[in-house]
């Protein structure tokens, strides 16, 4: 299927669910932490027959959700996908299946303490073997995926695809083996930096060490482009971003992100830069986190920090 013809159904789809569906129903689970704000009196009923096609054009196609943090649980909590976590986490088995999803990207997420203490590839390594271990507990419902055909192979097969994505580029510990061997194991796109500047890619929300890319950082990204391996601009700087476009060969992702035209939050990106992104061939997939998308909460959430630093340093001076 072709790039527009990809776009004009995800968006027939949104269209035809919003149309369907004009507010959220009381009953839905809202996200851990946060309180669903719904009025029963602007509530309109949806429309079944948009619903039903809405419906069938999504249990049509292949959906992916392209950055998935469970594994986190799965590691630190003994999280089992094929359990409910109704009411705790946000994904199991179960619900993947009802929400039509077709394949996942797990993150191997690599906490910033790694770097600084060791152990990041060990990290790393621990988690992808979780995945690998789920899909051979349930092998009727998920399959491991490192391809496009692996992918409508689970289709058909009326199962879960799962991919890999590392998140934080301190999990290969500056070696270009490293990454070769991640990629090797399955490992299809990664995250250049977290939220913390690594040894050669400077992160948003931390200090600038290399004024984007250092030239390792860049011959990073050219291994990645030869090993067919997604270049993931999510948490970089913006300088990091560019430079990566200057480098990458390849179409990059921004596996979680959104528009800072519309939220001013570092972790989104600039209009410029998603029009080079879409220049490249790339993709940008939204984060639904409410501070990256709703400006009213991204100040919120500043106001309630600016107020709590005086009893932090209060407390840190006694």
């Amino acid at each position: 299927m072709k790039k527009h013809q990809v776009s004009y159904c995800a968006a027939l789809v949104l269209l035809i669910l919003s149309l369907a569906v004009p507010v959220f129903s009381q009953n839905a689970q809202p996200a851990l932490g946060m309180t669903a704000q719904t009025s029963t009196s602007s509530q309109s009923p949806r429309d079944e027959r948009l619903w039903k096609e809405a419906l069938k054009i999504q249990r049509k196609s292949i959906v992916v959700d392209t950055h998935n943090d469970i594994t986190g649980m799965m590691i630190d909590d003994g999280y089992d996908l094929g359990t409910s976590s109704v009411g705790k986490y946000h994904t199991d088995l179960a619900r993947m299946k009802e929400g039509g999803l077709t394949a996942e990207f797990f993150s191997i997420y690599v906490d910033r303490k790694y770097a600084k203490d060791g152990g990041s590839a060990r990290r790393a390594l621990d988690q992808i073997d979780l995945v690998y271990r789920a899909a051979e507990r349930y092998p009727d419902k998920m399959m491991m995926a490192t391809s496009v055909a692996d992918i409508r192979r689970a289709k058909k097969q009326d199962k879960i695809a799962a991919l890999m994505g590392i998140e934080g580029g301190h999990a290969i510990e500056n070696s270009l083996m490293a990454l070769r061997d991640f990629y090797r194991l399955g490992v299809r796109y990664m995250t250049l930096t977290h939220n913390n500047t690594n040894d050669w890619a400077d992160a948003c929300c931390d200090t600038s060490r290399h004024n984007g890319l250092s030239d390792y950082g860049r011959d990073v990204v050219r291994e990645m482009n030869r090993l067919g391996m997604f270049v993931d601009v999510s948490h970089v700087s913006d300088k990091t971003m560019s430079d990566v476009l200057d480098v990458s060969t390849a179409p990059v992702i921004a596996s979680h992100s959104s528009a800072r035209a519309l939220n001013s939050h570092l972790r989104n990106i600039p209009d410029d830069l998603l029009r080079r992104i879409a220049k490249n061939g790339g993709v940008v997939m939204v984060n639904f986190y409410p501070v990256f998308i709703d400006q009213k909460a991204l100040d919120a959430n500043k106001e309630r920090n600016e107020r709590l630093k005086p009893q932090l340093d209060a407390l840190n001076e006694r």
